[in-house]
């Protein structure tokens, strides 16, 4: 009888301590209620459009790591990540790519050699020009001549870049150059008889 009696005893406290543990987690989860109901009270945050201006950000040191629109944690669920740049396109790289630039340095030597000194004297209207500027100008635009063939090449649109169209493009490429070596001569003539 003293066993049953102690058995109920301790069935009574395990009771109350169940019962009080019933009601902490009660209060908590009311708590917990209460906080979600002021946030679903709150009027939402709402961002229209975020400019970022990177050219007026003053940096005097720069560590850590700044994030813009992604998480680094969901970086490694991305398959492919593809940003449209309006950077340059790739190199116009064909096989006679080195001869062609050959050829056209030489189609424009020779426009050089020939018209212009016919281009100087009508530039600089009846006025004699010395040889040395002569000289000059002429080495000065030669030496400039790979890279601005080049330059045009690979400004070339990827899809005119066939090679039936290349006749076409390295014909383009050398008028632009006669224009570009006519309008600096121009304005070297013109800035000469200014001085």
């Amino acid at each position: 009888m003293n066993d049953i009696y102690t058995y109920l005893n301790q069935l009574q406290a395990y009771l109350q301590q169940q019962e009080t543990r019933i009601r902490n987690l009660e209060a908590s989860l009311q708590n917990v209620n209460n906080q979600l109901q002021q946030l679903k009270d709150k009027p939402p945050v709402n961002v229209e459009r975020i400019e970022y201006r990177f050219d007026q950000l003053k940096v005097e040191r720069l560590d850590g790591t700044l994030n813009i629109g992604l998480n680094p944690n969901e970086l490694q669920n991305i398959d492919e990540f593809a940003v449209n740049s309006a950077g340059p396109p790739p190199p116009f790289l064909f096989p006679e790519r080195e001869q062609a630039v050959q050829n056209i340095c030489r189609v424009i030597q020779d426009y050089i050699n020939t018209e212009l000194t016919e281009n100087l004297s009508r530039a600089s209207k009846g006025s004699p020009i010395d040889p040395s500027y002569l000289n000059f100008i002429k080495d000065d635009i030669i030496g400039q001549l790979p890279q601005k063939i080049q330059q045009y090449l690979d400004s070339t649109p990827p899809v005119e870049r066939t090679p039936e169209q290349l006749p076409q493009i390295l014909e383009t490429i050398i008028e632009k150059l006669k224009i570009d070596v006519s309008q600096a001569l121009f304005t070297f003539v013109n800035q000469l008889s200014n001085q």
